[in-house]
């Protein structure tokens, strides 16, 4: 009875750790963390007894959520011919934007957090871009077309961690459940 419980609570800290992804937080990495926990610690033949496969798969998804998160926000910055320094504007622009939508989306219930801090880690990222292009000299069109494919790059980043993490979540749970 008792390691139902323990299960159960893993699967709930699973769950919030992906949702924690939303806000750029690494939920990705504390689902390997629990796993790898489980691998370690887990009784032989008990629930959260966890393969060094289904361990490894998790912390490949992982790596790659991140990587596809990093590149595809840099990707659209650099294909346009923006700068480093825009790049990295852009990047904590986007941290910035998640903290402050979170906090702006408190007060919508339910989803109002994680909509507004993705929204917001967007247009964070935005303005890190422009700002960067527009100190640097550029003109503003230019700087607002790099500034929106920071935007564009951000969404598709963050979606694609996030749909890592989902099948990360949904492997670490049928590894812990079946």
């Amino acid at each position: 009875m008792t390691e139902w419980i323990v299960v159960l609570a893993i699967s709930a800290v699973a769950t919030a750790a992906w949702c924690g992804s939303v806000l750029g937080l690494p939920g990705n990495w504390l689902i390997v963390a629990l796993a790898a926990g489980a691998w370690y610690l887990a009784e032989p033949g008990t629930p959260l007894t966890i393969g060094p496969g289904v361990l490894l798969t998790l912390v490949l998804l992982a790596a790659t959520g991140e990587t596809l998160e990093f590149l595809a926000g840099a990707l659209g910055v650099k294909k346009l011919g923006g700068s480093r320094r825009s790049t990295w504007l852009a990047v904590l622009g986007s941290l910035a934007g998640a903290v402050l939508g979170f906090v702006v989306g408190s007060g919508i219930p339910v989803v109002g957090n994680v909509l507004m801090s993705l929204l917001g880690s967007a247009l964070g990222a935005f303005g890190g871009a422009l700002y960067g292009e527009r100190t640097a000299g550029s003109d503003w069109e230019p700087a607002l077309q790099i500034g929106g494919a920071a935007f564009i790059g951000r969404l598709l980043g963050t979606a694609s961690k996030l749909l890592c993490g989902a099948m990360m979540l949904i492997i670490f749970l049928a590894a812990i459940w079946i």
